[in-house]
C-alpha cells in the first residue's frame, strides 16, 4: 500500500539509504537496521536506492587543494542520487564518538563547499545548500555493531 497525501492521492518518495559501516560483513546491527528500513520503505511503496560505502572507490581529502577540488568521478552518480532524493537515511556505528573514518571521508567528499553548496549571495554571505528541502534520518548504533 502506497502512502497517500491528505487528498488520498498516492505519493511515493525517492529514498537514498547509505550503509555507513566500513565492514562489508552483513552481520552487523547497523546493516540489519538499514536493511529493515529499506524493506519497510519499499513495502510502503517508496523507491529506495542503497549505497554501501565499503563498495565505493574514492580518494580521501588530505589538503586544501583537494578540499577545494571537484567531486571524484566515482561519486558523481551518488551525488546525483542524493540530489534527486526526497529523503536520505544514513546507518552507521558510532566509533570513538563519531562516524567511522571511511564514512566520514565519504561525506567529506560529497558535502564539501564546492559540491553541496552554491556560491554565497552577496547580500547574505551564506551559501545555499544544494540538498536543502530533503528530510533525513540517522540510524546510529554503538560500538562494533
Amino acid at each position: 500500500m502506497s502512502p497517500t497525501n491528505m487528498e488520498g492521492h498516492s505519493i511515493a518518495h525517492a529514498i537514498v539509504l547509505i550503509h555507513g559501516h566500513p565492514d562489508p560483513n552483513p552481520g552487523h546491527l547497523s546493516r540489519a537496521l538499514g536493511d529493515s528500513y529499506a524493506e519497510s520503505a519499499r513495502a510502503a511503496g517508496h523507491a529506495v536506492h542503497e549505497i554501501d560505502v565499503t563498495r565505493l572507490d574514492f580518494p580521501i581529502l588530505r589538503n586544501e587543494a583537494e578540499y577545494s577540488g571537484s567531486l571524484p568521478p566515482s561519486l558523481e552518480p551518488i551525488f546525483a542520487r542524493l540530489h534527486k532524493a526526497d529523503h536520505i537515511v544514513v546507518s552507521f556505528p558510532l566509533w570513538l564518538g563519531t562516524l567511522p573514518a571511511l564514512t566520514k571521508a565519504f561525506f567529506e567528499q560529497l558535502l564539501h563547499r564546492n559540491i553541496a553548496f552554491e556560491e554565497a549571495a552577496r547580500q547574505t554571505r551564506f551559501p545555499k545548500g544544494r540538498l536543502a528541502g530533503r528530510s533525513a534520518r540517522l540510524v546510529v548504533t554503538h560500538g562494533q555493531c
